[in-house]
């Protein structure tokens, strides 16, 4: 595990220019789900959507990886 903090406000910014792809900054498998989930609502113009749900899990992930980080250094 990586053992360094991860920034919110760099994953914010990869979510908001590259949507599921910028998931990839905080969690690879969150990622490839998103980025499959978006080629299957982009007929249909969900990929808005995907998109802003990526902002989101991506904050989630990098917020969980701190806390991560937090609870291993205390130890």
């Amino acid at each position: 595990m990586n053992l360094t903090k991860k920034s919110r406000f760099i994953s914010l910014l990869l979510t908001a220019l590259f949507g599921p792809l910028g998931v990839l900054y905080s969690s690879i498998a969150g990622a490839l789900l998103l980025v499959l989930l978006a080629i299957i609502a982009a007929p249909f113009g969900g990929w808005i959507l995907v998109w802003l749900l990526a902002i989101g899990v991506g904050d989630h992930c990098t917020y969980k990886h701190n806390q991560s980080v937090d609870l291993l250094a205390k130890r």
